[in-house]
């Protein structure tokens, strides 16, 4: 789990754009996106395959 920012600490603000279709938003992270994408991150079903794609760019990192 993702600890809660330090007081007084801030987020970097993201620009960028936004792109909204029928179906789908895209759109730069925000602060109000952290506990959400913590929660899922703590799912097990969710996190192994989240784990398995972060592995495998580490290790082409490494290769790199």
């Amino acid at each position: 789990m993702i600890p809660p920012l330090k007081p007084g600490a801030r987020l970097l603000e993201v620009t960028g754009p936004r792109i909204e279709t029928e179906h789908l938003i895209l759109r730069p992270w925000c602060a109000g996106d952290i506990a959400p994408n913590a929660a899922m991150l703590s799912d097990p079903g969710t996190a192994r395959f989240i784990a398995a794609v972060q592995a495998g760019h580490d290790r082409d990192c490494r290769l790199a």
